[in-house]
């Protein structure tokens, strides 16, 4: 009976130590993944756009570790290649400092329905509830042209883009996912509890082993 106890109280403890695996730092997109299959903002690498590089600012939901990031980004013309940047925030900016940056190439074409690119991180660089960030889109070459489109929930933000500065209106569609980390606080409550577990096993074990004084029924 001890043994059923110590086990229920160990999941019990655990589970109340244990954070959610995973949440959703920001996610724009409709039901389903749904966006505006129509119109965005351009991104470019340079011909009669010039260079055309395209931030949204968004303010995270959840703390954790970058995980995912999945967005409406199509390709135009030219070289099929962009880079795609997580960036700090600096006074309502898109900052110096990039937290982990993707290459993607071969997006699929503009003008055709189309699914959100995901990319996943391999730095998995921390997120801070309530902290704002970036995510940036930019050509990875002269000839680059393509297309961030917008959301369809009406989710609107500080959105930047090269040469006409920043300034608050619909937000491309994207979404950003982290892994939760267990806080040190519960790591050791944890390790606690395993270890509580694991003494009563020593001490109901080393309580089999002895054999107590015999015992004679008189006649």
């Amino acid at each position: 009976m001890r043994t059923i106890t110590s086990l229920a109280l160990t999941a019990a403890i655990l589970a109340w130590a244990a954070p959610a695996r995973a949440g959703i730092a920001f996610d724009d997109f409709g039901p389903g993944d749904a966006f505006d299959q129509v119109e965005g903002y351009v991104a470019a690498g340079g011909g009669s756009f010039g260079v055309l590089t395209v931030a949204a600012q968004f303010t995270s939901a959840a703390s954790g570790e970058l995980s995912t990031i999945r967005l409406a980004l199509a390709y135009l013309a030219g070289t099929n290649a962009f880079t795609v940047s997580l960036r700090a925030d600096d006074g309502g900016m898109p900052g110096s400092t990039v937290l982990e940056s993707f290459s993607l190439a071969d997006l699929p074409a503009y003008g055709h329905p189309y699914a959100p690119e995901s990319v996943t991180s391999v730095l998995h660089p921390s997120l801070v509830a309530g902290s704002k960030y970036w995510l940036e889109v930019a050509a990875a070459d002269t000839s680059t042209l393509g297309t961030w489109n917008f959301n369809t929930t009406d989710a609107s933000g500080l959105v930047s883009q090269t040469g006409s500065g920043t300034l608050t209106g619909t937000l491309p569609a994207f979404a950003v996912n982290v892994t939760a980390v267990p806080e040190p606080s519960s790591l050791a409550l944890s390790g606690a509890a395993l270890a509580c577990v694991a003494a009563s096993a020593l001490r109901r074990r080393a309580t089999a082993g002895r054999i107590g004084p015999l015992r004679h029924r008189p006649r």
